[in-house]
């Protein structure tokens, strides 16, 4: 890694969630490499768990003023650079690299910016319209051949083929899976069942795209009536709160006893839970944090209320986030749990231990980190003209159909 390069990430709204702890490992990450490592959001950051994370991460961070057009950090110095700089600027959703495209140009900065959009969520390539489709069809081509789209898994390139009309065969994308720093103190392994045998799950209460927290609330209901030493510990938070509080006690005291709902905890306090557990269940980045620590993980499916999974992650290490189709073989949280509660010592240690080598040779912040910085091309000049006539004509279209994207 060059220890000049610039890395900046832009992010509209800082707050909690898999997309923003992602962000905070590969800022940890860049920085550790001696990058200089930038954050720009456009509202200040509020939420306390992420303040408290932030506070060990060497990063620079600019919040935008409409008033000025311009980013300044805290000391009112107002966002720079060096000639020499050549920043790659990563974003997460489309909506996010219109705006990052307009707010950080050429003409504002005397610099070239290199963009790469990273996705990790199936439907942030959306646009907010399918009527303008044949512009965002000339768009996606034009990135991809410029190398600037790279997708998380292969859930993220079906759903981009899918809405774009293009055939997945015939297109030229990139897979770099979410990365992760590898636990090496291997002090922690699992290497034995708790006396009373936790099922561990954490999530954003974002329902119905996380709404499988419901459904491991009804198998562990189901768990229970044959397995008196089992508890399920719940971490989360969200506008679902109320939903998960309301089917806990439907339950009754006899079961909603053994379930312990806890508010959100800071990204860099999560370990101390997974350590805990015997088995998680989740999506996203923190299926990767449980296999870390050596549990085995069991995948949920994205955009259902029930208990479907699409099985172990050591089984099925692509998927961390697949999306719920009526059509497709699905196993049930409670199947799976229950294999784990009769597995034999010997073989709860070897599921525990098929997670951890299946992440390290997949998730790797070493080796996905660097491909993320160096896989992009820089954007020639004449390019660059081309592009930006594009980008800066797509959103004046997006912002008079929406309403939602206003630059000044």
């Amino acid at each position: 890694m060059n220890a000049k390069r610039t890395i900046i990430f832009y992010c509209d709204n800082f707050g909690m969630g898999g997309t923003e702890t992602l962000i905070l490992r590969l800022m940890k990450w860049f920085s550790e490499q001696h990058c200089r490592t930038i954050l720009l959001t456009q509202n200040m950051i509020t939420n306390s768990a992420i303040i408290s994370d932030i506070k060990n991460i060497d990063f620079e961070y600019f919040l935008y003023e409409k008033a000025k057009s311009n980013f300044f950090n805290i000391s009112g110095d107002m966002l720079s650079f060096k000639d020499a700089e050549n920043p790659l600027i990563i974003t997460q959703f489309f909506p996010e690299y219109f705006k990052a495209f307009l707010l950080l140009t050429k003409g504002k900065y005397h610099i070239n910016f290199t963009h790469t959009i990273y996705i990790v969520h199936p439907h942030s390539t959306y646009l907010a319209s399918r009527k303008i489709l044949f512009l965002g069809r000339w768009m996606v081509k034009m990135m991809l051949k410029n190398k600037t789209l790279i997708f998380m898994d292969e859930v993220c390139v079906k759903t981009f083929t899918s809405f774009y009309l293009l055939k997945e065969s015939n297109t030229n994308y990139k897979i770099l899976r979410l990365p992760i720093f590898i636990d090496k103190d291997y002090s922690t392994l699992t290497s034995a069942k708790n006396d009373v045998f936790n099922i561990l799950t954490i999530a954003r209460f974002e329902f119905p795209f996380k709404g499988y927290v419901i459904g491991l609330i009804k198998s562990f209901h189901k768990l229970r009536i044959d397995n008196k030493n089992i508890s399920l510990t719940i971490i989360g938070y969200g506008d679902g709160r109320d939903e998960v509080n309301l089917e806990v006690n439907k339950l009754g005291e006899t079961y909603s006893d053994s379930i312990h709902v806890l508010d959100q905890v800071p990204y860099s306090e999560i370990n101390s839970y997974i350590e805990k557990c015997d088995v998680y269940v989740g999506m996203g980045t923190t299926i990767l944090d449980a296999a870390n620590k050596n549990k085995i993980v069991i995948s949920a499916v994205a955009y259902q209320m029930s208990n479907y999974s699409s099985g172990f992650f050591h089984n099925n290490f692509r998927s961390i986030g697949e999306i719920f189709d009526a059509n497709s073989h699905l196993l049930t949280f409670d199947v799976l749990i229950q294999d784990v509660i009769n597995s034999s010592p010997s073989e709860f240690l070897l599921m525990a231990n098929n997670s951890k080598d299946v992440l390290i040779e997949n998730y790797n912040i070493d080796e996905i980190a660097t491909q993320l910085a160096s896989y992009s091309n820089p954007i020639s000049n004449k390019l660059q003209f081309r592009v930006n006539w594009v980008m800066s004509y797509l959103t004046l279209i997006i912002t008079w159909m929406t309403n939602k994207f206003k630059f000044k």
